[in-house]
């Protein structure tokens, strides 16, 4: 408790507000120029924020991940952040992608000894005009690590600018994309790292290992949620995916492709050109403009 105090004490210093209310520029940048729904298509409407979710899985998409690692120098959430975002991309038909990413705000020097919940979002924006998977990984990991870096803010302050740049758009950020990887946590030593190799012979992976399994439905608020549960011997994300957005089917098909991309990827750079033979779905189509 004394340590809670503390840190109040430190966030309403001069250093302290300088810390928590400079991202919120950040922030407003952001909101007041990039898109602020990534599902502003036909057939979706108001929900009610109860998501069924599934567990999809693939042995092979280990070691192809780690190739990735070692040929792009992205973290392994980095790579599968990309690949969502290169999905996204894909089926919504949209030229910029906006995701909100799960941090855990240890990495101020004031926070390091903090015991106690800081988790905030962190808002990342990627345009979608790479050509390559392999460029696309590069623009995310350096738009991620900006946006990791203005995640602690004033939440009081960030929500009247919500407010008011809702307003002046007349549209309001719908948060309808989250990404989270608490296997990041292995950076603070709070569990084994994995140990990343070159894997077996590129030639030998196959994508016909992708199991999905559904679970029970769980209230999220947004429409699609990403969180990496493990990605070393064996990569296994969880999805929440709003009906309305993606059926079931297409849902499946969303996160096998994901890994199907992460898989090919693996042995060469993938032409993101090339996605309509990964993704075995339609994409949206929009008119000009």
């Amino acid at each position: 408790q004394m340590r809670k105090v503390i840190t109040a004490e430190w966030e309403q210093s001069p250093e302290g507000r300088r810390r928590i209310t400079v991202p919120l520029r950040y922030w407003e940048d952001l909101l007041s120029t990039a898109p602020q729904a990534m599902f502003a298509a036909p057939g979706v409407g108001p929900m009610d924020w109860t998501l069924p979710r599934m567990e999809v899985r693939a042995r092979a998409a280990a070691p192809a991940l780690a190739r990735i690692v070692t040929r792009t120098g992205a973290s392994p959430g980095a790579v599968v952040l990309a690949a969502m975002c290169a999905m996204i991309g894909y089926r919504l038909s949209v030229r910029r992608c906006l995701v909100a990413i799960a941090a855990v705000n240890r990495f101020l020097p004031e926070l390091r000894d903090y015991f106690g919940t800081i988790a905030q979002d962190a808002l990342m924006s990627a345009e979608m005009d790479a050509a390559t998977f392999d460029e696309l990984i590069g623009r995310v990991k350096d738009r991620s690590f900006a946006a990791y870096r203005r995640s602690y803010f004033d939440p009081v302050e960030l929500w009247k600018i919500i407010e008011r740049v809702g307003e002046e758009r007349g549209t309001h950020w719908a948060r309808d994309c989250i990404f989270s990887d608490p296997t990041g946590l292995t950076a603070a030593g709070l569990v084994s790292a994995p140990s990343y190799s070159s894997g077996p012979d590129p030639d030998g992976d196959s994508g016909d290992d992708i199991q999905v399994t559904w679970e029970e439905s769980a209230w999220v608020p947004s429409r699609l949620m990403l969180t990496a549960d493990r990605l070393d011997g064996e990569v296994v994300l969880s999805m929440w995916a709003e009906p309305q957005c993606l059926t079931a089917p297409e849902a499946e098909e969303f996160a096998s492709a994901l890994l199907r991309l992460i898989i090919e990827a693996g042995r060469h750079d993938v032409s993101l050109a090339d996605l309509g033979s990964l993704a075995r779905f339609r994409p949206v189509v929009r008119g000009a403009g």
